[in-house]
C-alpha cells in the first residue's frame, strides 16, 4: 500500500485563467506538478516540476489547498500540496514554455470552474480558497479519478 505526496502549481494569467496540462498518460487536464521525491521540500518539488515539465521558472509562494485522493490500483493514498505561483502575463509564460513530451502532452489556458481536472472538486475548494487569501483548501476525494 503506497502512500504518495504531489506537489502541484495554480500559475494564473492576469485574466484569470489558470495554466494546465495534459500528462500523456491520462486523458484529463491537470494543475502542473508531480511526484515529491523522499527528502524534497514540497515547495522546491513544486518548482522543479514546474521547470521539468514546462521549461518555466517560477517560485512556488503561499500554499493553496491540500487534497487526499485515494489510489484504487494499489489501495494507497496521494496527498497533493497546491502552490499559489503567481499571476503572470500569459505572453510572457507563452513565450517561454518547452514541454516534456514524454510526460505533458499538450497545455492550454483555462477556467477552474470550468476546466480544471475535468470537474475535480479540487476546483471548487481553490475558488473558495481565493475568495478568503488566508485560507487554505483541504479536501478529500470520496472517489478515484480515473488518473491522478
Amino acid at each position: 500500500m503506497a502512500h504518495t505526496h504531489a506537489a502541484r502549481a495554480i500559475i494564473q494569467a492576469t485574466d484569470g485563467r489558470w495554466l494546465l496540462v495534459r500528462p500523456t498518460s491520462a486523458d484529463l487536464w491537470h494543475l502542473p506538478g508531480g511526484g515529491i521525491a523522499q527528502g524534497e521540500p514540497p515547495r522546491q518539488a513544486c518548482e522543479r516540476e514546474i521547470h521539468e515539465e514546462l521549461g518555466l521558472t517560477l517560485s512556488a509562494g503561499r500554499l493553496r489547498a491540500v487534497q487526499w485522493t485515494p489510489l484504487p490500483d494499489d489501495g494507497g493514498d496521494q496527498i497533493s500540496l497546491v502552490f499559489d505561483c503567481g499571476v503572470h502575463d500569459p505572453a510572457d509564460i507563452e513565450a517561454h514554455i518547452t514541454l516534456q513530451a514524454d510526460e505533458v502532452e499538450a497545455w492550454r489556458w483555462g477556467t477552474p470552474d470550468a476546466d480544471l481536472l475535468d470537474g475535480d472538486r479540487l476546483a471548487e475548494a481553490l475558488l473558495q480558497a481565493s475568495a478568503r487569501p488566508d485560507h487554505v483548501a483541504y479536501l478529500e476525494v470520496a472517489t478515484t479519478p480515473s488518473a491522478t
